[in-house]
């Protein structure tokens, strides 16, 4: 007969093995980290332009076609309330992975604070191992980490063109005019 108050005969110590998980991107529960949550929202606005695109050339070949117009008005309408919902249900796993409520989602309808959130989302890491949201993501692999920096180059690369162009054909007018007063008698 074994004693119930005699200690246990397994080691206390030893490899414990966190448990993990593989993200999907349609899926609404779970953890992404910031590279993947980067990473999905690229995608889904890539999927969404893929159906805005035609509906706008749609729109503009239509005329005064108004069924042509009411479906591209319609194509439009259905690409880009899917595309909210699959980044409002990233920035949810984005915020389990922080160990918040999806509820401070809501946050993002707030102006100022909706800036703070999406900082907080993008540079705040997430907590380590299991929290009481499941099981931490596994690590990235070297496409997603390529697709989420993508992200960010074309933001910088939008800032240098909005700065650099202006710039550029300022530069032109006045080499022009320069040009133009050294010609003239």
């Amino acid at each position: 007969m074994s004693n119930v108050y005699q200690t246990p005969e397994a080691s206390l110590v030893g490899d414990v093995v966190e448990a993990s998980y593989q993200p999907k991107i349609f899926s609404f529960s779970g953890r992404i980290g910031r590279l993947r949550y980067l990473g999905y929202c690229f995608i889904a606005s890539l999927l969404g332009y893929v159906l805005i695109i035609p509906g706008t050339v749609l729109m503009a070949g239509a005329g005064d076609n108004a069924a042509a117009q009411g479906a591209a008005v319609l194509l439009m309408a259905i690409a880009y309330i899917g595309m909210m919902v699959m980044t409002w249900g990233y920035m949810v796993r984005r915020l389990n992975d922080l160990d918040k409520n999806g509820w401070m989602s809501l946050l993002i309808l707030v102006p100022l604070a909706n800036l703070v959130l999406a900082l907080y989302l993008i540079f705040a890491a997430g907590s380590p191992g299991s929290n009481s949201y499941g099981p931490a993501p596994v690590a990235n692999p070297r496409g997603m980490i390529l697709v989420a920096l993508i992200f960010p180059a074309i933001f910088l690369l939008g800032i240098f063109a909005a700065i650099a162009i202006p710039a550029y054909q300022d530069y032109v007018k006045r080499a022009t005019e320069a040009q133009q007063m050294l010609q003239a008698p």
